[in-house]
């Protein structure tokens, strides 16, 4: 994020008026409300104070006892209340500031916004993933018919967290420049964006691209371009840039749609509804494999994701159900079983739990898990609106005793000491072969 010039329009999109959007960022800035009044001025927008309750501050807790200023971060929060204001200008605003910049603070911060009752939030920060971020860290953004953005990263091509958990809209950017096309506007991936396949997220079930078996960063795209940018009165007025303006435009974008359905996945909707974006075809972020995780094509790329907003249409829910409950073998939670419902497919979390989104009708519930016998529980009919709960048991199957010997390919056929032997669809399963003979044995499912 850097300021270039000042004095560029943002104008304002259709609002929705009363959804509150939630800003989590680090730090106080004590000039946010000021600052804020400065801006909306300028673009004729009405006023969104504290006193006529369309704007409110707090703290990681609820309260007032602001964290101290850091000149850094409130450029950061000045550029995402503006971003709300520009795309939503009758949203309310409620600002939550974290302690600090560490992730327990921010997480902390998310929950607050949504205990607080906003149904939108964004994130317009990140780190590099790390091992036990699937574990810990996203409980803070699995909130089921909240929408949580999240900036894609401003390095270029590799992922960033949170915008590599799976319970998020991953926002990545654009280079937009006005023209003479019908659109008035193109646009071309940004080469700052961040991008990438997650090192440790699993695959959500409404991504289908085939590079990557992980989690495939980004959803969806917005401007972020600092030399396309957007004006930001923060003590003054400047452009900035990266994938902090997209996050919270996105968050403003799914604001103006209407909130949610209750316990949905709102990231997967722009998955449901790609017609409804602008497909950026060209561009780049740097050099991978496969190509389209770091430059842009027809439908899915990493950088940009799906796309830019064209309307609201690929961020609003529409009618559907909730199919939830737990997968176990009759005592144990199965992590990682897949459970299907019509067209909706998940697995469960580390507890066993899954939760599905369908539209009304009637559907056969299957859990699977190899190793167990799959269960259907057939007939299980949602309404719009409602919430099934469907607990499935998988039996264990028998287990088979498979020994072989690994010997060498150079043609002597000499056993192989210290070798690692697995089963390809049962990871868990590992033996080594031995010293002297090179054999091994397992037990398998059958």
């Amino acid at each position: 994020m850097g300021a270039r010039r000042s004095g560029q329009r943002v104008r304002p999109a259709r609002d929705r008026a009363g959804q509150t959007v939630a800003i989590v960022d680090a730090f106080d800035n004590p000039n946010a409300e000021t600052d804020l009044a400065v801006y909306r001025q300028q673009y004729g927008l009405p006023a969104c104070t504290t006193a006529n309750g369309c704007f409110k501050k707090i703290d990681q807790r609820g309260g007032t006892s602001y964290p101290a200023p850091d000149a850094g971060w409130s450029g950061e929060i000045a550029l995402d209340i503006d971003m709300v204001s520009a795309v939503c200008p009758s949203c309310k605003i409620l600002l939550v500031e974290a302690d600090d910049n560490g992730m327990d603070n921010l997480g902390t911060a998310v929950n607050k916004a949504v205990t607080q009752g906003a149904k939108f939030v964004s994130n317009s920060y990140g780190g590099g993933e790390g091992s036990d971020e699937g574990q810990a860290d996203d409980a803070y953004f699995k909130h089921p018919g909240v929408v949580v953005t999240a900036s894609s990263g401003d390095d270029g091509y590799g992922t960033s967290y949170p915008a590599a958990s799976p319970y998020v809209t991953s926002a990545g950017g654009t280079s937009l420049v006005k023209d003479s096309s019908s659109r008035d506007w193109s646009e071309t991936t940004w080469s700052g964006a961040g991008s990438g396949c997650s090192a440790y997220e699993a695959k959500p079930s409404f991504q289908q691209d085939t590079g990557c078996s992980k989690r495939s960063i980004a959803d969806v795209s917005a401007v972020a371009d600092p030399n396309t940018g957007v004006a930001v009165y923060n003590g003054g007025w400047h452009v900035y840039g990266g994938t902090s303006v997209s996050a919270p435009v996105i968050a403003s974008v799914y604001a103006l749609a209407g909130a949610p359905t209750a316990g949905s996945s709102p990231n997967a909707l722009p998955y449901a509804h790609p017609g409804d974006l602008n497909d950026v075809t060209s561009g780049s972020n740097g050099s991978c494999s496969p190509a389209y995780l770091c430059t842009a094509g027809s439908g899915y790329d990493g950088p940009t994701g799906l796309g830019t907003p064209k309307g609201v249409g690929a961020f609003k829910s529409g009618p559907h159900g909730i199919v939830t409950g737990t997968v176990t073998d009759g005592t144990t939670p199965l992590a990682a079983a897949k459970v299907k419902a019509g067209d909706a497919t998940t697995t469960t979390d580390g507890q066993g739990d899954y939760t599905l989104s369908v539209l009304p009708g009637t559907y056969d519930v299957i859990a699977s898990k190899f190793g167990y016998s799959s269960k259907t529980v057939s007939g299980v009919q949602v309404d719009d609106g409602q919430t099934v709960t469907e607990n499935l048991t998988l039996a264990a199957k028998a287990r088979v005793n498979v020994t072989g010997l690994v010997r060498d390919g150079s043609g002597h056929g000499w056993p192989v000491p210290d070798e690692t032997v697995r089963v390809k669809d049962e990871p868990t399963t590992v033996a080594y072969t031995a010293p002297k003979t090179g054999r091994y044995a397992l037990s398998v499912s059958d």
